[in-house]
């Protein structure tokens, strides 16, 4: 990594490999704040849009080919958050091993002791990385999307034209909570071990006429 001695660098050579330990600690969260601005925009955007897009399905405004086109818009735009959290986890993980290589040079190693204190993440007991997290954040919303794109292409037949998509569990969690999806991924960074996917209840259904849920 060194491209220069201490004895043919002078005197200074301490101080500004300090410095330079110093910005790529601030690099590293500046970083951290870009991710999660980006992943709140996102999830932001997505549980707005979601929420219209399924009432626009239930009163049958869109439909057929072109009321799928919006949602498979969507799709991509999950998919295009899901690689960007990849991104942010590579870049992460690059500016990391370069702190921790810096550190080999100085008298103390903070960030090398706290990785291995946590167990190098390898343990979900000890540390569940925010980004093994987030990756199911975007995979949640495109199943959500997924499953109005069916209806839609289905245009009423099938398990939902019984009770109608009213009676659809993800829509109408859509449709009357949206703030669940945003406690879902809080709720799934506060638990380690359990992703967003799984957080919702199981057997979570929807009547009817109004009827909410139980457990909301």
């Amino acid at each position: 990594m060194l491209q220069v001695s201490e004895d043919g660098y002078g005197n200074l050579y301490r101080q500004h490999l300090f410095d330079q330990y110093r910005l790529a600690v601030e690099m590293a969260d500046r970083l951290s704040a870009r991710r999660m601005q980006a992943n709140t925009f996102f999830l932001a955007v997505n549980t707005g849009l979601i929420t219209v897009l399924a009432n626009l399905v239930k009163d049958g405004i869109i439909s057929g080919i072109a009321g799928a086109l919006p949602l498979i818009a969507m799709l991509v735009l999950c998919y295009g958050w899901w690689r960007i959290v990849g991104s942010y986890r590579q870049l992460s993980s690059g500016k990391h091993a370069v702190i921790r290589e810096l550190e080999t040079l100085l008298p103390a190693a903070p960030y090398a002791a706290e990785w291995a204190v946590l167990g190098q993440g390898k343990d979900p007991r000890r540390y569940l990385p925010l980004t093994h997290v987030e990756t199911w954040v975007p995979r949640l919303f495109a199943l959500l999307y997924l499953l109005l794109l069916l209806v839609v292409l289905l245009g009423g037949q099938g398990p939902v034209a019984g009770g109608g998509l009213k009676d659809a569990p993800a829509v109408a969690l859509a449709e009357h909570h949206p703030g669940v999806l945003r406690g879902a991924w809080r709720w799934g960074v506060a638990h380690d071990g359990v992703h967003p996917g799984r957080s919702l209840p199981d057997g979570l259904t929807y009547g009817g006429g109004g009827e909410r849920p139980g457990w909301l």
